[in-house]
């Protein structure tokens, strides 16, 4: 099955929601992560609060499957969690990708 490459730049254009509302950005990438490590890391925290640090526009999650992805920008948590995984292609809670985007409107703050 090919994945919806088009879904899953557009969960990592909504995902990086800041203080200052929603977020837009320029630039988009999402890629397979093909890597045996199950270490994930990113620049923000990926949890249901709004507390962000300045990231200068930039955004990145290395190694996280689209379901977190959807969780972030959506800000799905507990009951609705458990909902959104039994709603999914198994490939969207196992397969592994690097999000990154940009804002160029925000690279100077």
């Amino acid at each position: 099955m090919q994945r919806p490459t088009l879904f899953l730049c557009s969960l990592a254009l909504l995902a990086a929601q800041g203080t200052v509302g929603k977020l837009e950005f320029d630039v988009g990438s999402v890629k397979p992560n093909n890597s045996a490590s199950l270490s994930a890391n990113t620049n923000v925290p990926l949890g249901p609060g709004s507390v962000y640090t300045p990231t200068g526009g930039y955004f990145s999650a290395v190694n996280y499957p689209a379901a977190a992805m959807i969780a972030f920008a959506y800000k799905i948590a507990g009951d609705q969690e458990q909902y959104l995984r039994s709603h999914v292609p198994d490939w969207v809670l196992s397969d592994r990708f690097d999000f990154e985007a940009r804002a160029a409107h925000l690279e100077s703050r």
